[in-house]
Protein backbone atom coordinates (compact mmCIF):
# COMPACT_ATOMS: atom_id res chain seq x y z
CA UNK A 1 0.00 0.00 0.00
CA UNK A 2 2.79 2.40 1.02
CA UNK A 3 4.48 1.32 -2.19
CA UNK A 4 1.20 2.65 -4.59
CA UNK A 5 1.00 5.78 -2.68
CA UNK A 6 4.69 6.64 -3.25
CA UNK A 7 4.60 6.04 -6.80
CA UNK A 8 1.01 8.13 -7.24
CA UNK A 9 2.87 10.57 -5.07
CA UNK A 10 5.92 10.64 -7.46
CA UNK A 11 3.51 11.33 -10.14
CA UNK A 12 2.05 14.33 -8.73
CA UNK A 13 5.64 15.58 -7.90
CA UNK A 14 5.81 15.52 -11.72
CA UNK A 15 3.15 16.73 -13.30
CA UNK A 16 0.54 18.49 -10.34
CA UNK A 17 2.81 21.99 -10.31
CA UNK A 18 2.29 22.25 -14.08
CA UNK A 19 -1.62 21.69 -13.63
CA UNK A 20 -2.07 24.12 -10.90
CA UNK A 21 -0.18 26.83 -12.89
CA UNK A 22 -2.39 26.08 -16.55
CA UNK A 23 -5.29 27.38 -13.68
CA UNK A 24 -3.82 30.66 -13.77
CA UNK A 25 -2.68 31.03 -17.21
CA UNK A 26 -5.11 33.46 -17.77
CA UNK A 27 -3.30 35.52 -15.03
CA UNK A 28 0.39 36.47 -14.24
CA UNK A 29 0.68 37.17 -10.30
CA UNK A 30 3.63 36.08 -8.64
CA UNK A 31 1.90 34.47 -5.93
CA UNK A 32 0.10 32.10 -7.81
CA UNK A 33 3.89 30.61 -9.12
CA UNK A 34 4.24 30.19 -5.43
CA UNK A 35 1.22 28.12 -4.85
CA UNK A 36 1.90 25.93 -7.57
CA UNK A 37 5.24 25.06 -5.79
CA UNK A 38 2.76 23.71 -2.74
CA UNK A 39 1.48 21.04 -5.13
CA UNK A 40 4.69 18.82 -4.57
CA UNK A 41 4.36 18.81 -0.83
CA UNK A 42 0.78 17.77 -1.45
CA UNK A 43 2.14 14.85 -3.25
CA UNK A 44 4.71 14.02 -0.72
CA UNK A 45 2.54 14.26 2.68
CA UNK A 46 0.36 11.76 0.69
CA UNK A 47 3.41 9.01 -0.22
CA UNK A 48 3.02 9.04 3.50
CA UNK A 49 -0.59 8.38 4.26
CA UNK A 50 -3.02 6.65 3.16
CA UNK A 51 -3.23 4.38 -0.28
CA UNK A 52 -4.97 6.72 -2.78
CA UNK A 53 -7.88 5.57 -5.18
CA UNK A 54 -7.00 4.03 -8.23
CA UNK A 55 -9.42 2.47 -10.20
CA UNK A 56 -6.99 0.83 -12.88
CA UNK A 57 -4.03 -1.53 -12.26
CA UNK A 58 -1.01 -0.50 -12.45
CA UNK A 59 -0.23 -3.22 -15.87
CA UNK A 60 -4.02 -1.47 -17.01
CA UNK A 61 -2.50 2.39 -17.15
CA UNK A 62 0.56 1.26 -19.29
CA UNK A 63 -1.73 -0.17 -21.31
CA UNK A 64 -3.71 2.77 -21.66
CA UNK A 65 -0.71 5.20 -21.82
CA UNK A 66 0.40 2.77 -24.72
CA UNK A 67 -2.44 3.58 -26.55
CA UNK A 68 -2.97 7.05 -26.43
CA UNK A 69 0.60 7.46 -27.20
CA UNK A 70 0.10 5.49 -30.46
CA UNK A 71 -2.73 8.51 -30.91
CA UNK A 72 -0.37 11.30 -29.97
CA UNK A 73 2.45 9.77 -32.81
CA UNK A 74 -0.63 9.95 -35.22
CA UNK A 75 -0.23 13.69 -36.00
CA UNK A 76 3.48 15.55 -37.29
CA UNK A 77 1.91 18.52 -38.60
CA UNK A 78 -0.46 20.45 -38.63
CA UNK A 79 -2.11 24.13 -40.11
CA UNK A 80 -4.93 25.89 -38.86
CA UNK A 81 -6.66 29.39 -39.82
CA UNK A 82 -8.68 30.27 -37.08
CA UNK A 83 -10.38 32.99 -34.83
CA UNK A 84 -11.14 33.74 -31.44
CA UNK A 85 -12.99 36.32 -29.11
CA UNK A 86 -13.48 37.18 -25.78
CA UNK A 87 -16.74 37.30 -23.94
CA UNK A 88 -17.35 38.10 -20.29
CA UNK A 89 -20.36 37.81 -17.68
CA UNK A 90 -20.82 38.78 -14.58
CA UNK A 91 -22.22 35.93 -12.69
CA UNK A 92 -21.03 32.48 -14.15
CA UNK A 93 -23.84 30.65 -12.34
CA UNK A 94 -26.86 32.88 -13.71
CA UNK A 95 -28.48 30.91 -16.38
CA UNK A 96 -30.03 33.90 -17.08
CA UNK A 97 -26.98 36.80 -17.92
CA UNK A 98 -25.76 36.17 -21.50
CA UNK A 99 -22.48 36.54 -22.19
CA UNK A 100 -21.45 39.92 -23.43
CA UNK A 101 -18.55 39.76 -26.63
CA UNK A 102 -15.64 42.42 -25.64
CA UNK A 103 -13.74 43.76 -28.52
CA UNK A 104 -10.55 41.42 -28.11
CA UNK A 105 -10.55 39.62 -31.35
CA UNK A 106 -7.85 37.50 -32.93
CA UNK A 107 -7.44 35.92 -36.21
CA UNK A 108 -4.74 33.93 -37.46
CA UNK A 109 -3.00 31.29 -39.69
CA UNK A 110 -0.86 28.75 -37.55
CA UNK A 111 1.76 25.85 -38.77
CA UNK A 112 2.56 23.37 -35.40
CA UNK A 113 5.18 20.71 -35.69
CA UNK A 114 3.67 17.48 -33.15
CA UNK A 115 6.86 15.94 -33.17
CA UNK A 116 9.64 19.53 -32.29
CA UNK A 117 5.95 21.21 -30.28
CA UNK A 118 8.85 23.85 -29.95
CA UNK A 119 8.46 24.57 -33.55
CA UNK A 120 5.75 27.31 -34.57
CA UNK A 121 5.13 29.89 -36.90
CA UNK A 122 1.58 32.13 -36.29
CA UNK A 123 0.56 35.04 -38.60
CA UNK A 124 -1.70 36.92 -36.78
CA UNK A 125 -3.58 39.12 -39.61
CA UNK A 126 -5.80 40.49 -37.32
CA UNK A 127 -4.87 41.22 -33.39
CA UNK A 128 -7.23 43.14 -31.30
CA UNK A 129 -6.34 43.42 -27.12
CA UNK A 130 -6.41 45.58 -24.85
CA UNK A 131 -4.26 48.76 -24.02
CA UNK A 132 -4.05 49.47 -20.81
CA UNK A 133 -2.55 53.13 -19.73
CA UNK A 134 -2.24 53.50 -23.87
CA UNK A 135 -4.23 56.26 -25.98
CA UNK A 136 -6.95 54.17 -26.74
CA UNK A 137 -8.69 51.03 -25.10
CA UNK A 138 -7.98 48.67 -27.72
CA UNK A 139 -4.83 48.74 -30.13
CA UNK A 140 -4.94 46.34 -33.35
CA UNK A 141 -1.54 44.36 -34.59
CA UNK A 142 -0.88 42.51 -37.81
CA UNK A 143 1.91 40.29 -37.04
CA UNK A 144 4.06 37.39 -37.41
CA UNK A 145 5.87 35.23 -34.68
CA UNK A 146 7.97 32.01 -35.45
CA UNK A 147 10.05 29.94 -33.87
CA UNK A 148 12.15 27.01 -35.65
CA UNK A 149 13.95 25.23 -33.30
CA UNK A 150 16.65 27.59 -32.98
CA UNK A 151 15.90 31.24 -33.78
CA UNK A 152 13.25 33.46 -33.09
CA UNK A 153 11.13 35.68 -35.52
CA UNK A 154 8.86 38.32 -34.93
CA UNK A 155 7.86 41.00 -37.87
CA UNK A 156 5.44 43.73 -37.14
CA UNK A 157 3.38 44.67 -40.38
CA UNK A 158 1.13 47.33 -39.04
CA UNK A 159 -0.40 48.98 -35.73
CA UNK A 160 -3.65 50.53 -35.53
CA UNK A 161 -5.55 51.98 -32.47
CA UNK A 162 -7.83 55.21 -31.79
CA UNK A 163 -8.33 55.42 -35.85
CA UNK A 164 -4.43 56.26 -36.61
CA UNK A 165 -2.99 53.59 -38.81
CA UNK A 166 1.37 52.75 -38.30
CA UNK A 167 2.79 50.53 -41.06
CA UNK A 168 5.48 49.43 -38.54
CA UNK A 169 7.59 47.38 -40.80
CA UNK A 170 9.97 46.29 -38.52
CA UNK A 171 11.26 42.80 -37.88
CA UNK A 172 13.64 41.09 -34.65
CA UNK A 173 15.58 38.04 -34.37
CA UNK A 174 15.22 36.23 -30.97
CA UNK A 175 17.13 33.84 -29.17
CA UNK A 176 13.99 31.88 -28.00
CA UNK A 177 10.53 31.73 -29.48
CA UNK A 178 8.60 35.32 -29.21
CA UNK A 179 6.34 35.65 -25.99
CA UNK A 180 2.95 35.17 -27.77
CA UNK A 181 4.24 31.17 -28.61
CA UNK A 182 4.52 30.29 -25.33
CA UNK A 183 1.70 32.51 -23.47
CA UNK A 184 -1.12 30.25 -22.47
CA UNK A 185 -3.80 33.29 -23.20
CA UNK A 186 -2.67 32.84 -26.58
CA UNK A 187 -2.61 28.98 -26.85
CA UNK A 188 -6.37 29.25 -25.93
CA UNK A 189 -6.81 32.11 -28.40
CA UNK A 190 -4.81 29.71 -31.15
CA UNK A 191 -6.81 26.63 -29.87
CA UNK A 192 -4.54 24.33 -29.43
CA UNK A 193 -5.19 24.04 -25.66
CA UNK A 194 -7.69 21.92 -26.47
CA UNK A 195 -5.67 19.46 -28.15
CA UNK A 196 -4.57 15.77 -27.56
CA UNK A 197 -0.99 16.55 -28.49
CA UNK A 198 -0.58 20.21 -27.18
CA UNK A 199 -2.29 20.55 -23.96
CA UNK A 200 0.61 20.27 -22.45
CA UNK A 201 4.07 21.80 -23.02
CA UNK A 202 7.81 21.81 -22.14
CA UNK A 203 9.18 19.03 -20.21
CA UNK A 204 8.68 17.69 -17.22
CA UNK A 205 10.99 17.11 -13.91
CA UNK A 206 12.82 14.07 -16.06
CA UNK A 207 13.60 15.43 -19.42
CA UNK A 208 10.79 13.87 -20.81
CA UNK A 209 7.69 15.66 -23.16
CA UNK A 210 4.70 16.58 -21.32
CA UNK A 211 1.81 14.59 -22.53
CA UNK A 212 -0.73 12.93 -21.55
CA UNK A 213 0.78 9.24 -22.39
CA UNK A 214 3.83 10.01 -20.07
CA UNK A 215 1.58 11.51 -17.36
CA UNK A 216 -0.13 7.87 -17.39
CA UNK A 217 3.30 6.39 -17.18
CA UNK A 218 4.55 8.33 -14.58
CA UNK A 219 1.55 7.11 -12.75
CA UNK A 220 2.28 3.24 -13.13
CA UNK A 221 6.24 3.66 -12.84
CA UNK A 222 7.57 2.18 -9.56
CA UNK A 223 11.31 3.17 -10.04
CA UNK A 224 11.30 7.07 -9.67
CA UNK A 225 12.77 8.52 -6.91
CA UNK A 226 10.95 11.43 -5.28
CA UNK A 227 13.72 12.44 -3.69
CA UNK A 228 15.04 14.04 -6.57
CA UNK A 229 12.04 16.72 -6.89
CA UNK A 230 12.47 17.36 -3.05
CA UNK A 231 16.00 18.72 -3.72
CA UNK A 232 15.17 20.53 -6.76
CA UNK A 233 16.47 24.32 -6.07
CA UNK A 234 13.41 26.27 -7.47
CA UNK A 235 10.95 24.44 -5.31
CA UNK A 236 13.08 25.10 -2.33
CA UNK A 237 13.37 29.22 -3.48
CA UNK A 238 9.58 29.33 -4.00
CA UNK A 239 8.55 27.84 -0.79
CA UNK A 240 10.98 30.11 1.35
CA UNK A 241 9.87 33.56 -0.90
CA UNK A 242 6.11 32.34 -0.20
CA UNK A 243 6.98 31.83 3.78
CA UNK A 244 5.51 28.30 3.36
CA UNK A 245 6.60 25.86 5.92
CA UNK A 246 5.99 22.08 4.18
CA UNK A 247 5.61 20.42 7.55
CA UNK A 248 2.48 21.68 7.97
CA UNK A 249 1.06 20.47 4.82
CA UNK A 250 -1.33 17.15 5.29
CA UNK A 251 -3.18 16.89 2.60
CA UNK A 252 -4.20 13.69 0.23
CA UNK A 253 -4.77 12.99 -3.43
CA UNK A 254 -7.33 10.21 -5.10
CA UNK A 255 -6.48 9.46 -8.50
CA UNK A 256 -9.03 7.95 -10.34
CA UNK A 257 -9.44 6.39 -14.15
CA UNK A 258 -12.71 5.79 -15.26
CA UNK A 259 -15.02 5.34 -18.08
CA UNK A 260 -18.29 7.49 -18.65
CA UNK A 261 -20.35 8.90 -21.84
CA UNK A 262 -20.13 12.92 -22.58
CA UNK A 263 -22.86 13.07 -24.60
CA UNK A 264 -23.17 10.31 -27.01
CA UNK A 265 -19.48 9.66 -26.53
CA UNK A 266 -17.74 6.77 -24.70
CA UNK A 267 -14.84 8.57 -22.96
CA UNK A 268 -11.58 7.85 -20.61
CA UNK A 269 -12.31 10.56 -18.10
CA UNK A 270 -8.95 10.68 -15.64
CA UNK A 271 -9.07 12.84 -12.34
CA UNK A 272 -6.84 14.40 -10.05
CA UNK A 273 -8.45 15.10 -6.73
CA UNK A 274 -7.16 16.20 -3.28
CA UNK A 275 -8.99 16.18 -0.40
CA UNK A 276 -9.52 19.27 1.62
CA UNK A 277 -7.65 22.48 0.52
CA UNK A 278 -6.39 21.43 -2.71
CA UNK A 279 -7.64 21.22 -6.07
CA UNK A 280 -9.34 19.44 -8.80
CA UNK A 281 -8.54 18.39 -12.30
CA UNK A 282 -10.52 16.13 -14.71
CA UNK A 283 -9.90 15.10 -18.36
CA UNK A 284 -12.57 13.56 -20.97
CA UNK A 285 -10.46 11.70 -23.76
CA UNK A 286 -12.42 10.05 -26.40
CA UNK A 287 -10.60 6.75 -27.28
CA UNK A 288 -13.16 6.19 -30.36
CA UNK A 289 -11.77 9.16 -32.05
CA UNK A 290 -8.02 9.21 -31.57
CA UNK A 291 -8.25 10.37 -27.61
CA UNK A 292 -9.34 13.64 -28.30
CA UNK A 293 -9.59 15.75 -25.69
CA UNK A 294 -13.62 16.59 -25.42
CA UNK A 295 -13.79 18.54 -21.83
CA UNK A 296 -11.83 19.70 -19.04
CA UNK A 297 -12.45 20.95 -15.39
CA UNK A 298 -10.34 21.97 -13.32
CA UNK A 299 -11.07 23.52 -9.43
CA UNK A 300 -8.98 24.88 -6.87
CA UNK A 301 -9.78 26.98 -3.34
CA UNK A 302 -8.14 30.18 -2.40
CA UNK A 303 -5.64 30.38 0.87
CA UNK A 304 -8.47 30.19 3.19
CA UNK A 305 -9.71 27.09 1.92
CA UNK A 306 -12.96 29.01 0.62
CA UNK A 307 -14.16 30.32 -2.97
CA UNK A 308 -13.77 27.64 -5.35
CA UNK A 309 -12.86 28.65 -8.75
CA UNK A 310 -13.50 26.32 -11.59
CA UNK A 311 -12.49 26.57 -15.05
CA UNK A 312 -13.61 24.36 -18.16
CA UNK A 313 -12.68 23.57 -21.26
CA UNK A 314 -15.59 22.50 -23.44
CA UNK A 315 -15.03 21.61 -27.36
CA UNK A 316 -18.12 21.74 -29.00
CA UNK A 317 -17.37 20.31 -32.01
CA UNK A 318 -14.54 17.79 -33.32
CA UNK A 319 -13.70 17.73 -37.28
CA UNK A 320 -11.78 14.39 -38.73
CA UNK A 321 -8.39 15.60 -40.22
CA UNK A 322 -7.02 13.01 -41.19
CA UNK A 323 -6.52 9.30 -40.75
CA UNK A 324 -7.57 8.61 -36.84
CA UNK A 325 -6.86 11.87 -36.14
CA UNK A 326 -9.67 14.80 -34.75
CA UNK A 327 -8.86 18.44 -34.07
CA UNK A 328 -11.08 20.59 -31.99
CA UNK A 329 -12.92 23.66 -34.37
CA UNK A 330 -15.36 25.08 -31.87
CA UNK A 331 -14.40 25.20 -27.69
CA UNK A 332 -15.11 27.54 -25.62
CA UNK A 333 -12.72 28.21 -22.33
CA UNK A 334 -14.47 29.48 -19.56
CA UNK A 335 -12.37 30.94 -16.40
CA UNK A 336 -14.11 32.15 -13.22
CA UNK A 337 -13.76 35.61 -11.97
CA UNK A 338 -9.93 36.62 -10.85
CA UNK A 339 -9.83 38.98 -8.31
CA UNK A 340 -12.98 41.23 -6.75
CA UNK A 341 -15.27 42.74 -9.19
CA UNK A 342 -13.57 40.84 -12.14
CA UNK A 343 -15.71 39.52 -14.46
CA UNK A 344 -15.88 35.38 -15.36
CA UNK A 345 -14.26 35.64 -19.18
CA UNK A 346 -15.00 33.20 -21.82
CA UNK A 347 -12.88 31.93 -25.18
CA UNK A 348 -14.83 31.32 -28.12
CA UNK A 349 -12.79 29.64 -30.42
CA UNK A 350 -13.17 28.32 -34.15
CA UNK A 351 -11.10 26.78 -36.67
CA UNK A 352 -12.24 27.60 -40.11
CA UNK A 353 -9.74 25.27 -41.51
CA UNK A 354 -7.31 22.33 -40.56
CA UNK A 355 -4.74 20.61 -42.93
CA UNK A 356 -2.92 17.54 -40.91
CA UNK A 357 0.04 15.97 -41.68
CA UNK A 358 0.95 17.89 -45.25
CA UNK A 359 3.64 16.18 -46.76
CA UNK A 360 4.48 19.30 -48.34
CA UNK A 361 5.18 21.11 -45.31
CA UNK A 362 8.75 21.12 -44.61
CA UNK A 363 10.98 23.12 -41.47
CA UNK A 364 11.01 26.23 -43.99
CA UNK A 365 7.65 27.29 -42.82
CA UNK A 366 8.93 27.81 -39.14
CA UNK A 367 11.28 30.53 -40.63
CA UNK A 368 9.26 33.68 -41.49
CA UNK A 369 10.91 35.28 -44.17
CA UNK A 370 12.08 38.90 -43.65
CA UNK A 371 10.31 41.19 -46.22
CA UNK A 372 12.17 43.82 -48.29
CA UNK A 373 12.91 46.93 -46.62
CA UNK A 374 11.50 46.08 -42.86
CA UNK A 375 14.00 47.68 -40.85
CA UNK A 376 15.97 45.20 -38.10
CA UNK A 377 14.59 45.84 -34.45
CA UNK A 378 17.30 44.32 -32.01
CA UNK A 379 15.24 43.83 -28.98
CA UNK A 380 15.65 41.16 -26.38
CA UNK A 381 12.88 38.92 -25.07
CA UNK A 382 10.40 40.81 -22.66
CA UNK A 383 8.11 38.50 -20.34
CA UNK A 384 4.54 38.79 -21.41
CA UNK A 385 2.24 40.44 -19.32
CA UNK A 386 -1.34 40.11 -20.25
CA UNK A 387 -2.26 43.60 -18.01
CA UNK A 388 0.34 45.84 -19.28
CA UNK A 389 1.52 47.33 -22.26
CA UNK A 390 3.90 49.30 -24.06
CA UNK A 391 3.61 51.63 -26.24
CA UNK A 392 3.03 50.25 -30.31
CA UNK A 393 6.74 50.60 -30.58
CA UNK A 394 7.15 47.97 -28.29
CA UNK A 395 6.12 44.44 -27.75
CA UNK A 396 2.31 44.21 -26.28
CA UNK A 397 -0.10 41.60 -26.18
CA UNK A 398 -2.67 40.30 -23.88
CA UNK A 399 -6.24 39.71 -23.36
Amino acid sequence: MLRRAKEIGIALFKYAPMMIIKWHSFMTNRKWQYIAYLTFFVALSMARAEQPKLSLSAKEIRQLATDIEAAEKRLRNIKIDSEAWVEEKTNLSNPFESWRRTSIFISATAWFDANQRDKVRVDFHKAVTRWKNGEAPYIEEDYSASFDGNQGMYIRNKTSYGGKVFHTNTFSALSEAPYQLKSGWYQKMLGIHASLNFFFSGKDFSGKEETFSNMLKAFAAPDLEIENAKKDPNIVSALKNAGIDPNTLAQNVDIDISFQKLASAECVIISLKGRGRTFRESWWLDPNRGFALLKVERARADQKGKGISVVSIDVKKLDKVAENIWWPTEVYFVAAPYGVKEPCKRIVYRATSVVANDLNISDSIFTVPTPQNYLERKEEYIMYSPTEHNKPTEKQSGE
